[in-house]
């Protein structure tokens, strides 16, 4: 009641959050927050306040072997990351900012997340873009600027699309962004068939949970049908899954059946990986138990050991596991099979491939009875004379033993309409016409790759290694 027709929504967002939050400020705010906070002893808000300080001062980041220290902002990611900013936020816009705002009077509603936010605003658009801009001026010596704002009838905030009705309530659907490409798990894809179920299931009640009008859900999860159709889903087990969602979600709703059941607030529980080293973990936890019960209060640390890796938790291609082959540790892109013609001219494993220069390394996990493959060949008549017009990239649907029987084929000297048809024959035939046969050349795979990417690859390697100004993918045949 009282409250103006001219309503409109708006949305607030924080441009670079992390990096623009100084440490120093920060730890400001957490000291601020322990102060008014009278739920914990004095011992643990040091102790908070000192290991934020630490973690501040000694992060780091790790890239190809290399650390690296953040210059600017608190560190991205981190364990505490979220919440020392959320409590920044809080204690930037309601201890030192909101005070002194002109127009905070206009806004009905303010709900927020971490740096985004969303509200009702009760003044005309001049009004708020006053009110940003004086945001903004307060903001910026504490290294804070909003940089991205909506107001109007709709607006979008995170993965949701709010919009105002006729009167005045606030209405809301499922919001993605335009270059959302929808694309889910495809299901021929080697995971469970459980899997598949789940992503269909969870999506459904993501999407019911979005939206407060009928239509525009029975809308929202028609696309969802037909963009899993488009995966591979069954359209048929997933009319079947819809009603189970739509049961699941009120549930929620409802706050029964024990979803949303917080964990026992006495329980400690770390992750840890399957070691052998957790019995020494477990001892010094014991041995600090006195410690951690005078800095935490009466608790329960309890460790959570994640599976060892092993055979039966790995995705793996059961036809292989009759192989004793591939027991071994691979160490040659050889395939082993008996009577196998592509093997015997495999690059060997200790093999040094040189082109043009630079070194090429292959792909020791592939095999000749792989597909969708990138591919190399170099005349090693050429290389003993050290010849740069020598190696060739190729690419290949079918496995590679059988795309070298296609070029095996073309090595037919009397046959010149078989022979122009492969680069490899026909570089034998300009420039060893003594030696006109496949094995003078010795191959690798260099990648696999997904089919309709094959182009791509094998001419980013032909102009990084050059063989297309240096080498036999110059000539114009297609090998």
């Amino acid at each position: 009641k009282g409250v103006p027709k001219s309503l409109q929504l708006f949305t607030l967002d924080v441009a670079a959050l992390y990096p623009s939050i100084r440490p120093e400020v920060a730890l400001t705010a957490l000291e601020d927050a322990l102060n008014n906070d009278n739920n914990f002893s004095q011992e643990l808000k040091a102790a908070l306040y000192e290991f934020t300080d630490l973690i501040f001062r000694e992060s780091f980041v790790t890239f190809q072997g290399e650390g690296y220290i953040g210059k600017e902002g608190i560190p991205t990611g981190n364990c505490t990351s979220r919440q020392v900013a959320d409590v920044t936020m809080h204690w930037l816009l309601f201890k030192q900012i909101k005070g002194k705002m002109n127009n905070w009077r206009l806004i009905n509603l303010w709900r927020r997340f971490i740096d985004d936010v969303f509200g009702v605003w009760m003044g005309t658009v001049r009004q708020f873009n006053l009110f940003v801009e004086q945001l903004n001026k307060l903001a910026e010596p504490f290294g804070i600027r909003f940089a991205d704002q909506q107001i109007g009838k709709t607006v979008n905030f995170l993965d949701i699309a709010l919009s105002l009705d006729t009167n005045n309530q606030i209405q809301y659907r499922l919001y993605r962004k335009e270059m959302d490409a929808r694309n889910y798990l495809r299901t021929d894809s080697f995971h469970p068939h459980h899997v598949f179920d789940s992503v269909a299931f969870s999506q459904m009640i993501r999407i019911i949970e979005r939206n407060s009008q009928n239509l525009t859900c029975v809308e929202d999860l028609k696309e969802l049908k037909r963009d899993l159709s488009r995966c591979g889903h069954n359209r048929t087990k997933l009319e079947e899954i819809e009603p189970r969602a739509v049961a699941r979600a009120l549930q929620i709703s409802r706050g029964a059946g024990g979803v949303g059941k917080s964990e026992n607030p006495n329980n400690l529980v770390f992750s840890v990986q399957h070691s052998s080293d957790n019995l020494l973990l477990k001892k010094l936890i014991q041995d600090l138990g006195p410690d951690i019960k005078r800095i935490c209060g009466d608790i329960r640390v309890i460790f959570a050991i994640r599976k060892h890796p092993s055979i039966g938790n790995r995705a793996v291609k059961n036809r292989q596991l009759g192989k004793k082959q591939e027991a071994l540790q691979r160490t040659s892109q050889k395939c082993y099979a008996p009577g196998c013609k592509t093997c015997p001219v495999l690059f060997d494993p200790d093999s040094k491939i040189t082109v043009n220069g630079l070194e090429l390394r292959l792909d020791k996990a592939l095999t000749c009875r792989d597909k969708h493959i990138i591919y190399v060949a170099q005349c090693q008549r050429c290389s003993e004379i050290g010849g740069k017009e020598d190696t060739y990239f190729g690419q290949t649907l079918t496995p590679l033993h059988t795309r070298l029987n296609g070029h095996r084929n073309k090595f037919n000297i009397d046959k010149r309409a078989l022979y122009e048809h492969s680069a490899l024959s026909m570089h034998c035939y300009n420039v060893h016409r003594d030696a006109f046969r496949l094995d003078c050349f010795k191959f690798g795979i260099v990648k696999k790759t997904k089919p309709h990417l094959l182009d791509r690859e094998e001419a980013g390697f032909c102009i990084k290694f050059k063989t297309n100004v240096w080498g036999l993918n110059r000539m114009e045949i297609i090998g």
